[in-house]
């Protein structure tokens, strides 16, 4: 592991403490002492030096004791790197050195690398410094989640750490200097350098000159990194400084180095932040001062400032004078006693402080912090109060320079904490200064008459908005306790004076009322409600909603006393009457800080809403929408538009409908009701409305009015909060504007889509108001189609339950036609506005990656493709339901926009296909969020046989490319896309050694669910997958070049292998854990994946088989047991099936079964390759050991320890719940199937279906008490539960087997291909068949599956096993053999008749046990009764085992019938060597012997019904059979039986012996036909020969019966002689005519038995002489 890779782990460690999570904390204590010298010595780095430089240039330099010889090249990129970073040359080498392999991950020039490589170190201790620092602070304060015991350890061991830190910086003499010294000396190094680099890039400007390319990264990557680094160093002595870690020496020198910064810019930030830690530690009574000191230093910054000693930035001098009067005042509260204090006047004491204070608001001190309080909080959303504000109180202070480093998380946050200290140190201590601040403003204000005035007092007020702005813990300093100076103050400031006051301060409450909590105290305040404090008189003349809403009648009422302009006149901001500017003014800016104000309580506070419908609801509504119609400036409709919409926060139906027949009367003609009627008449113009076109033109205009439209569409068509179960309601009225139009909302959609979004977005627009724009007409389009549910329109045409009756809306067709889905959807496909979604998808990734996550930017992109990936979901729904429904409905010809040319969105993407590109790059971006949606639509992008399909069009002559892989290799992006998701992969996280949730993985998750999907899409053929995993794609092949990605490991194929390879499985506590099993999988499928396809396989393999896969898997492999956990629970546990256990168990099985197959494939490949080294080692790995490279042999699970999870009890069907009301009910409709292509059910859709049957229950009054509903409630969470049970099992039955398929087929391929010595083959079958034998004979009674499985590897290794050789037949070793076999062959007699077993099962059965009686049956070793024990095992089966072995050969499929032929036939040998009768008069009792000879006279009938494939199988059967029948008439019991069954006579009705084989033999059709009859006749006069040799000569009627067939077959057997006769003796040695020869032999036996030549040559006379028979 690499030093920056050890410190991320630190890192992240150290982040895992920071939010309460103690797990490995000892581990990681051991890893962070290791580290401890780092902290120090990162602050010394070492400068470039002569010495080192002229060793560097002798060409010979020593790293880590090992000399190196460097070339030129080499010691060129090692001056520039020192040059770059003012480092030690040797230093620089080193770094140089260790750059070269990081290069090719991070696909930049070594030099680059090493620059980024040693920033992102310094970075990464400042980062795990500051983590230590705030955990010692937070812990402190309890401000984590650990209990009393242990966040006192852990602050224990936190602060050691800290002082272990320190001390090892100050114990070294030869680094003078203490570490807080040393960090404010680096700040000031970082300065430098910084400044150095925009010298350099200002001089190059300055010149005309053009700076390289990469010379101008370098330059970046140095800003950009300084710039962090200089903020955290400023964060860490922030704490320091707080820690007590510095002396007023510190401070002194301090302050001497930040009075010459000359700029304001993001460096002097970062050190007034210092500098507020500083002030406060060495300022306040609790500080580190004295009285005696602190006055003394308060006297030299006086004397400063008396003195014209001015600091450059004379607001920044100011603001630190302020600051320190603000903590140093408060020694002076009480009357300070002590000798020094005889000797002053209190009184000129204060006067001094005041008129010091004074005179720094003048130089622009309360601008200063202004501005630092709203810059340093950067915000992307378009606020035009602050942008006024900020325009308004900050007329001096520049503003920051653009495109500087954003602020991260923890500086804002720290700035913030110093801004709430300084707020209530200011007003705690300066109380009579804020005091006369206001009087005097009052009174220059009241003398000048002129509104212009210094607004100090509104600078503060603001600087408090900024400060407590989404920070409502905070706030709630204010409101928890009315004694408080911050609750006094509030009531102070709430008294009403000037207007911009007034502004200022609802600005300033509005930021203290975020949260729940703190907007309801905001709204009791402003009721004159809030806890009074104790001793004070009632507020009087403060702000309160009784003011407020009599402003708002006031400013209306002004309104209505101005001239009316003509209807038709769109109001704008310039066309405003000269009379109404004064509204522009002061008075509209209070007005909009009220209509703010009132919308952010609205939207935090539930009791706010409830009040004002109870108490305004007529009133207010009217009020706002009053305004709106009114002629006023834009910004102040928006604002209006902006209340009306936070009065729809969790909103109810009736208050939904409300708002939109008001908003519908006002947009679409209608006047509504209005209570200014009655306060005012209003002339017969003014109550004319303009048209709804002029309406939404007004509208229409500027930004903050159409956004605020936007936004309240967006509200108002989202779904009820009781209805977001199933979405089965419209969103407003079903009847709206019914009386004048189409009822619905179809004309605000179209409005949004097709004037906002489509045209308006591409208009030349302010960047912050194009976002905005695009993300409220985005997230109204998202909103629309998230919230329409297709499965009611699936489930009323596919399933029973009445949907229309169920659902809130009148049917589901009104649902379908009104849904504001439809319109959207029409618009979807409508060229202009796919246009503007897809310019909306494509941004700079440079602005992507650099944005904050919550920044409109990221938040736009992302409802982008997730409309993207609805629009994939719900396109078939409309394209088939909806689309043809409202064509059905009689649709205005003239309103259809969509383009019917397009028939899916896909085809869309290809014509923008620089969609992909974006989202490869998206997914890199480090924006998680982002990461994951872009993944997502990839995934289903990369599947579409649109997308994926062959083209030459746009591609020249590459006519053979995948659409998606030709844009990637068009614009040269998949590099840099494959690099950045390699790097996710390779990315360390905690969570892969913690049992984290799965939000820890969705990243990976995603990035290999999109990579399986790809290639599951065309397995054999080239993806992008293939391209981004680092192959080259040549037509329908892939390769690997040299110098690639993949050839030196660094492509993402490797960080994928990394990654199965390092992911535990098991933690402490909770057993298996489900996220890791489930990434790993994921990683094994896509490796199984490659390892499968043709295309990849080969390198795929050979670079598995490099990286030593297989012995590294099998090193860490977790072995189970009965008793292992899952996810926290064991296997018996009763909630194990309906949770993420039984996944768990799952995910297990499967990712073993693909190792498996990896181990398989392997050795076939060895094999294949003849290598019997590597197959050697193979074998070592899976029976248990590996020998390392170093010689050392190492032991780890072999693959008779992988059988383990055959002990693994999973139990069979639970029982199924009564169904009750829902028995009707088809839950199939709701099945899907899996990636592994099992059927599944969607438990969400099967849980809508449940809910639909309750409400259609509860509609039709079926539940007559509430007792019977709730029983249909529990029935239907009882249902779900089953389903996901019966589901789980399922796939766990299912991944079981698939799992033992790959472990049988493992030791079959090592069977095979395995080539062991004699002893050790069979020592390796009889070790398997101990471990096998137990659990075949458990699953042939209860796992027909399973016991398949297991039977097919006892098959291969009884087949394997060469019964010939003497090791089976001498010693205990050899009994022990012996009684293995004869225990799995009375597994297999007993699995032969078991209830469950199946044709296959019986087939393999039957296989094993004819092997076993061939194998043994010649065995010198086997005991005298051996054999006897055998046939007792087959005779205590009893009549059902003979009952099923001749059901099969009669009538089962081919090869089981021939199957169980054989084993008959071997049995009937044993019993003939036995002398036992049982298996002959068994097969008579069954007619068996009967139903076989009447068989003969078909098979001229199937030979020719078969094909010619089917001849060669059924001519096998043949032989078998009459090879039982032989076995039969060899005993002279069976013979008989044989003869009386007809044998003779279904001979000859089958006519096979009538034919003449020179004119044509039989009906087979096979190139061998004469053979194959040959073949034939000669197993049929077997039997006849077996037969008359059994009868003996005794028997007349049998030789009558032999000496017959001879008669009526003489031309046959005449012929047959004469084709023997023509053979030439090199025919008769030839293969093909030994059945010939062997049918001339048994002619002629036959002849010879019945002496029929004899009784040919003398009619009548019988013959005599001696016979065959004695």
């Amino acid at each position: 592991m690499s030093d920056i890779e050890e410190l991320e782990r630190l890192h992240l460690g150290l982040v895992s403490l920071s939010e309460g999570n103690l797990i490995h904390s000892e581990r990681f204590w051991a890893e962070l002492d290791l580290k401890l010298d780092e902290f120090s010595d990162f602050l010394d780095k070492p400068s470039q030096n002569n010495t080192s430089r002229l060793k560097l240039l002798s060409g010979e330099i020593e790293i880590e004791n090992q000399t190196y010889s460097i070339n030129d090249d080499f010691k060129h990129g090692s001056l520039q790197l020192s040059d770059a970073l003012d480092l030690d040359e040797l230093q620089a080498a080193k770094l140089f050195l260790q750059s070269q392999k990081d290069a090719e991950l991070l696909d930049r020039s070594i030099l680059t690398t090493a620059i980024v490589l040693f920033h992102e170190r310094r970075q990464l201790l400042l980062e795990c410094l500051r983590i230590i620092l705030k955990m010692s602070a937070d812990l402190a304060e309890e401000k984590l989640s650990y209990s009393k015991e242990d966040g006192a350890m852990l602050l224990l061991t936190v602060k050691q750490v800290i002082d272990l830190i320190i001390q090892n910086r100050e114990s070294n003499a030869s680094r003078p200097g203490s570490f807080l010294q040393r960090a404010i000396a680096n700040m000031g190094d970082i300065k430098n350098q910084l400044q150095k680099n925009s010298e350099e890039i200002q001089g190059a400007s300055l010149t005309g000159q053009y700076l390289v390319p990469q010379i101008a990264e370098i330059m970046s990557i140095q800003r950009s990194c300084l710039t962090r680094q200089h903020q955290t160093l400023s964060v860490v002595l922030v704490y320091l400084v707080k820690a007590n870690q510095a002396n007023f020496q510190d401070f002194k020198d301090f302050m001497s180095t930040i009075k010459v910064l000359d700029r304001y810019d993001n460096v002097l930030t970062h050190y007034f932040l210092v500098l507020t830690a500083f002030l406060s530690n060495f300022g306040s009574p609790e500080g580190a001062l004295t009285i005696e000191e602190a006055r003394a230093f308060h006297e030299s910054l006086e004397a400063e400032k008396k003195d014209n000693d001015p600091w450059p930035l004379r607001y920044f001098q100011a603001a630190a004078i302020v600051w320190w009067l603000g903590e140093y005042s408060a020694w002076y509260l009480d009357q300070p006693a002590g000798p020094l204090f005889r000797e002053i006047s209190p009184e000129e004491e204060a006067a001094s402080r005041s008129n010091l204070f004074m005179s720094a608001l003048k130089d622009g001190a309360m601008e200063f912090l202004f501005a630092i309080s709203a810059e340093v909080k950067p915000s992307g959303w378009h606020s035009p109060a602050n942008g006024y504000l900020q325009k308004w109180l900050q007329p001096k202070v520049p503003a920051l320079p653009p495109n500087g480093e954003p602020f991260s998380d923890h500086f804002q946050a720290m700035m913030m904490e110093q801004l709430d200290s300084f707020i209530d140190t200011f007003i705690t201590n300066m109380p009579d200064t804020l005091r006369k601040l206001r009087s005097d403003q009052d009174e220059k204000r009241s003398a000048t008459l002129q509104r212009a005035h210094d607004a100090d007092l509104e600078r503060f007020l603001i600087i408090v908005s900024s400060a407590f702005e989404d920070r409502p813990d905070a706030a709630q300093a204010f409101w928890s306790d009315p004694d408080s100076n911050l609750y006094g103050f509030l009531t102070w400031a709430s008294r009403r004076s000037s207007t911009p006051l007034v502004t200022a301060f609802c600005e300033m409450l509005r930021s203290l009322s975020n949260g729940e909590d703190c907007a309801t105290s905001a709204h009791k305040f402003l009721l004159e409600e809030g806890p009074s404090s104790s001793g004070k008189m009632r507020r009087i003349n403060s702000l309160n909603w009784t003011q407020i809403f009599g402003e708002l009648h006031h400013w209306i009422s002004k309104i209505q006393d101005r001239p009316t302009l003509p209807k038709s006149t769109i109001y704008r901001e310039g066309q405003m009457p000269p009379d109404q500017r004064e509204i522009e003014s002061e008075s509209q800016i209070m007005l909009e800080s009220y209509l703010r104000l009132i919308s952010r309580l609205c939207e935090e506070s539930a009791v706010v809403r409830l009040w004002l419908f109870a108490n305004t609801s007529a009133y207010l509504l009217d009020t706002l929408f009053f305004l709106c119609r009114s002629a006023i400036p834009s910004r102040l409709r928006a604002c209006a538009l902006d209340v009306i919409r936070s009065l729809l926060k969790n909103k109810s139906q009736e208050i939904s409908d409300h708002i939109w027949n008001l908003l519908d009367q006002w947009i679409m003609g209608g006047s509504g009701p209005s209570v200014f009627i009655t306060l005012k008449d209003a002339s017969a113009d003014n109550t004319q409305l303009r048209s709804k076109e002029a309406i939404l033109d007004s509208i229409a205009n500027g930004f903050e009015e159409p956004y605020a439209f936007i936004r309240l569409l967006q509200e108002l068509v989202a779904p009820y909060q009781a209805d977001k179960e199933l979405n089965d309601s419209l969103p407003f009225p079903e009847s709206l504007g019914s009386t004048y139009r189409a009822p619905g909302v179809d004309y605000y959609i179209d409005f949004i889509l097709g004037t906002i979004f489509a045209k308006k977005t591409s208009e030349d627009l302010d960047i912050v108001q194009l976002r905005l724009l695009r993300l409220g007409s985005l997230q109204l389009i998202l909103t629309c189609l998230s919230s329409f549910n297709e499965d009611l329109v699936v489930f009323a045409g596919r399933s029973n339950v009445g949907v229309d009756l169920a659902i809130k809306a009148s049917s589901v067709e009104t649902y379908a036609r009104l849904h504001p889905y439809a319109r959207v959807m029409d618009w979807m496909f409508n060229d202009r506005v796919l246009k503007a979604l897809f310019a909306a998808s494509h941004q700079d990734i440079s602005e992507v990656s650099s944005a904050l996550p919550q920044s409109p930017l990221i938040i736009g992109l992302l409802h982008c493709l997730e409309i993207m990936n609805c629009i994939l979901n719900l396109q078939s729904t409309y394209m088939q339901i909806v689309r043809p429904l409202l064509r059905n409905t009689g649709t205005d010809p003239d309103r259809i926009v969509y383009n019917n040319a397009l028939v899916s969105f896909e085809e869309s993407v290809l014509n923008n296909l620089q969609l992909i590109i974006d989202l490869g790059l998206y997914a890199g971006s480090g924006q998680r969020s982002l990461t994951i949606v872009s993944l997502k639509l990839l995934e289903r992008l990369s599947s579409s046989k649109t997308l994926i399909t062959s083209s030459s069009s746009i591609y020249g002559n590459r006519s053979d490319v995948n659409k998606m892989i030709g844009i990637l290799e068009m614009h040269g992006d998949s590099s840099r896309i494959a690099k950045s998701l390699a790097s996710e992969m390779r990315s360390l996280s905690r969570e892969l050694n913690e049992a984290s949730g799965p939000l820890e993985f969705d990243v990976k998750f995603g990035i290999l669910d999109f990579l399986n999907t790809c290639l599951a899409a065309l397995p054999n053929s080239p993806t992008i997958a293939h391209l981004l995993l680092g192959f080259s794609c040549n037509g329908e092949s892939v390769g690997v070049p040299r110098g690639s990605p993949f050839a030196s490991e660094s492509s993402l194929f490797h960080a994928v292998l990394e990654l199965v390879l390092r992911v535990p499985d098991t933690f402490d506590g909770i057993g298996f854990s489900p996220w890791h099993l489930n990434l790993k999988l994921r990683g094994l499928k896509l490796l199984g994946a490659l390892w499968r396809s043709p295309i990849t396989s080969i390198y795929s393999m050979t670079e598995l088989r490099a990286q030593n896969f297989l012995a590294l898997e099998l090193s860490q492999l977790d072995l189970v047991t009965s008793e292992s956990l899952w996810a926290g629970l064991p296997i018996g546990s009763d909630d194990f099936y309906t949770t993420n256990s039984s996944e768990c168990l799952a995910h297990f099985l499967q990712q073993r079964s693909y190792l498996l197959e990896y181990a398989t494939l392997e050795i076939h490949l060895a094999a294949q390759a003849k290598a019997p080294s590597l197959k050697s080692r193979i074998l070592s790995t899976l029976l248990g050991s590996t020998t390392l490279d170093n010689g050392d042999v190492t032991q780890h699970a072999s693959i008779f320890n992988l059988f383990d999870f055959a002990e693994l009890e999973v139990d069979g069907e639970s029982s199924s719940p009564s169904f009750g009301i829902f028995a009707d009910i088809d839950f199939e409709i709701c099945s899907k199937e899996n990636s592994a292509g099992l059927p599944v059910h969607d438990l969400f859709s099967i849980e809508e279906l449940l809910a639909l049957r309750l409400n259609e229950l509860k509609k039709s009054g079926k539940f007559t008490t509430q007792v019977e509903e709730e029983q249909g409630k529990r029935e239907a969470l009882s249902i779900l539960a089953h389903i996901r049970s019966h589901d789980q099992r399922h796939e766990i039955a299912f991944s079981r087997l698939g799992l033992l398929k790959s472990w049988v087929n493992l030791l079959i391929m090592i069977l095979q291909d395995g080539e062991f010595p004699i002893s050790d083959k069979v020592t390796f079958i009889l070790q398997t068949l101990q471990i096998v034998i137990p659990k075949l004979e458990k699953y042939s009674l209860g796992n027909a599956k399973e016991a398949s499985e297991l039977a097919r590897l006892a098959k291969t290794l009884l087949f394997n096993l060469d019964f010939a050789k003497s090791s089976l037949d001498t010693g205990r070793a050899g009994d022990a053999t012996y009684d293995r076999l004869f225990q799995l062959f009375r597994v297999a007699v007993r699995g032969i008749h078991s209830p469950i077993s199946t044709p296959s099962l019986r087939e393999t059965f039957y296989n094993i046990c004819y092997q076993y009686l061939t194998g043994i049956q010649d065995l010198s070793g086997l005991t005298m009764g051996f054999q006897r024990r055998i046939l007792q095992t087959v005779e205590s089966s009893g009549e059902k085992l003979i009952d099923v072995l001749c059901d099969d050969a009669y009538d089962g499929d081919v090869t089981c019938r021939i199957s169980a032929l054989l084993l008959l036939d071997a049995l009937v040998s044993l019993g003939k060597r036995e002398d036992s009768k049982y298996m002959i008069e068994s097969l008579v009792r069954l007619n068996y012997i009967g139903i076989l000879v009447d068989s003969i006279k078909y098979i001229p009938d199937e030979l020719f019904a078969s094909s010619e494939k089917e001849v060669p199988l059924l001519l096998s059967y043949y032989k078998i059979k009459f090879s039982l029948l032989l076995r039969v008439s060899q005993t002279r019991l069976g013979a008989s039986y044989v003869l009386n069954a007809g044998l003779f006579q279904c001979v000859a009705e089958s006519q096979m012996f009538s034919r003449d084989p020179d004119i044509g033999a039989f009906e087979i059709k096979s190139s061998e036909t004469l053979e194959k009859y040959y073949e034939l006749l000669l197993a049929v006069i077997r039997v006849i020969n077996s037969v008359v040799l059994s009868r003996g000569p005794q028997s007349d009627q049998t030789i009558q019966k032999a000496q017959k067939f001879l008669e009526q077959n003489r031309n046959s057997i005449f012929s047959t002689f004469k084709k023997q006769l023509k053979l030439k003796p090199s025919q008769k040695e030839d293969n093909k005519s030994f059945a010939l020869q062997e049918l001339i032999k048994s002619y002629v036996l036959l002849i010879t038995m019945t002496n029929f030549l004899d009784l040919e040559d003398h009619k009548g006379v019988k013959i005599g002489g001696k016979r065959i028979f004695t």
